[in-house]
């Protein structure tokens, strides 16, 4: 799948439509702002799979005296698959 199809799928996934090209969509992949957005729509229990899913994503990118930082401040690309994989887009 590529960066533009998740991009259409996460606006799908959140109700967003009328949109003509991928141009139009918010760029989750490197906007924090956008997926700020979004995550404060999930429900509790999505946001608990959505933050297992940043850790893991911290601890595949992560080296021992920086893991942690993957996880604290993901980038906007790293919400952006964190957040697909927990509505299960992808």
């Amino acid at each position: 799948m590529t960066q533009e199809q998740k991009r259409i799928a996460i606006a799908e996934a959140f109700g967003m439509t009328g949109w003509e090209e991928a141009r139009a969509l918010p760029d989750y992949f490197n906007d924090l702002n956008s997926m700020h957005e979004l995550e404060l729509i999930l429900t509790d229990e999505e946001h608990l799979t959505f933050r297992k899913k940043l850790w893991d994503i911290a601890i595949t990118l992560g080296h021992d005296d920086v893991w942690d930082r993957h996880f604290i401040s993901p980038t906007a690309a790293q919400r952006a698959e964190a957040l697909g994989k927990t509505l299960n887009l992808w």
